[in-house]
């Protein structure tokens, strides 16, 4: 998913659409059910907005990670219990977050964090729609993406592969070589590309 500050209005506003939404549907989930021995008693409407959270779960954790705010705690677990330390991701753990003694308000936080960011950042995606700079980093990202598109169809870990230091690499040669064949193509137009051949000759 493209960061914040790579998209159109549109999308933001979508995204803006869907955290309220999901934030909405998680309280109204904890507001219909109770806990007994941390497993939750969930009546109608509960079990009913609980299939909504899980189909959009995924989506929605993205478009947080998107905005730059990270949902994940590092739980250490109380001395008389035992146990180690792990990092626990809020929204992919929305259903168990009573086995860690955590407050489903801390969910809702994350949430409102991620609408803040996307609300702030309105205006400057309504300026985006008409600077052409964008759609050329757009063009450019697409093409550096093409080799981690093609990993991950033939089902390797494309996240993985990108972050890696050979797929980082990779990446910044699929930024450069638009740039230098645009650049080539404009000295060539303004006639320059003599030039620059009888320098590298010499």
């Amino acid at each position: 998913m493209r960061y914040y500050t790579k998209i159109l209005y549109w999308e933001n506003a979508r995204r803006i659409r869907e955290l309220i939404k999901f934030r909405d549907q998680v309280v109204t989930y904890f507001n219909n059910c109770e806990f007994d021995r941390l497993e939750p008693l969930e009546n109608e409407e509960a079990v009913k907005v609980r299939s909504a959270i899980n189909r959009s779960m995924v989506e929605i954790r993205d478009m947080i990670i998107a905005a730059g705010v990270l949902p994940i705690i590092t739980y250490t677990p109380p001395r008389t219990v035992g146990g180690y330390i792990q990092n626990i991701d809020m929204i992919l753990n929305i259903f168990h977050v009573q086995h860690y003694d955590i407050n489903p308000k801390e969910i809702t936080d994350y949430l409102e964090k991620a609408i803040g960011v996307y609300e702030k950042s309105q205006r400057r995606s309504k300026i985006r729609i008409f600077n052409p700079f964008f759609y050329i980093g757009f063009l450019l990202d697409l093409i550096a993406e093409i080799p981690f598109f093609l990993v991950g169809k033939i089902g390797f870990n494309r996240t993985k592969a990108e972050s890696s230091v050979i797929g980082r690499i990779i990446k910044g040669i699929g930024y450069l070589i638009p740039v230098l064949a645009a650049a080539l193509t404009i000295l060539d137009i303004l006639g320059y590309t003599e030039i620059i051949k009888r320098l590298i000759g010499k």
